[in-house]
């Protein structure tokens, strides 16, 4: 007896979530540059075609990454628009403490928060807008607002997002390399007096 549509629709989208949830931690660890659709083929364990049965490009893919993880950790995820109402140290304060709690959970949930930290610097070759917050391009202003009320110590407000991302990027491998039980977070308190003005 042929499948139904709805057997049909429900064997597609259980395939799409497949790939999307394989490729989550390529897109984390490598970057979206450095991966290809056969890599994305591989860990998938699907054909190549059939890549191209459900995205067209690999944005499609990253962005329905994106879009399956915002809605999957919705109530976990740290909301950029409440770090920018914090504003100055006590922002920068918000995202430490974000990052640290992440590191309690699921290896997936890591990744996806991952993708923010990385998005700038491993999504160069991209040719279609790609989803996502990307902290190169929020954190800046932040930091320059902290640094004009005086709570974020004087300095190139770039360097010093770049400094933040540096440090939360390398705890967020550390943590997927050592898994939730090694894990052990840098103090909250000693990342902010990298940045607070003194």
């Amino acid at each position: 007896m042929p499948r139904t549509a709805a057997q049909n629709e429900a064997i597609r989208d259980k395939r799409k979530d497949k790939i999307i949830n394989k490729t989550l931690k390529l897109f984390a660890t490598k970057g979206f540059d450095d991966i290809t659709i056969d890599d994305i083929s591989k860990v998938s364990n699907c054909a190549h075609g059939l890549f191209y049965h459900y995205f067209d490009v690999k944005e499609d893919l990253y962005n329905a990454t994106i879009t399956t993880y915002e809605i999957k950790y919705q109530a976990k995820l740290l909301k950029f628009d409440e770090v920018e109402k914090v504003g100055g140290i006590d922002a920068i304060r918000m995202i430490v403490e974000f990052y640290n709690n992440i590191m309690k959970e699921n290896d997936l949930l890591v990744c996806y928060s991952r993708l923010a930290l990385t998005k700038a610097g491993m999504t160069r070759t991209a040719i279609k807008a790609l989803s996502g917050v990307d902290f190169a391009k929020e954190l800046p202003s932040i930091i320059k607002k902290g640094q004009e009320e005086g709570s974020i110590k004087k300095g190139n407000p770039t360097d010093l997002a770049r400094l933040l991302i540096a440090i939360l990027n390398s705890e967020t491998e550390l943590r997927l390399v050592l898994g939730i039980a090694d894990y052990k977070p840098l103090d909250t308190n000693f990342i902010l007096s990298q940045f607070e003005a003194k």
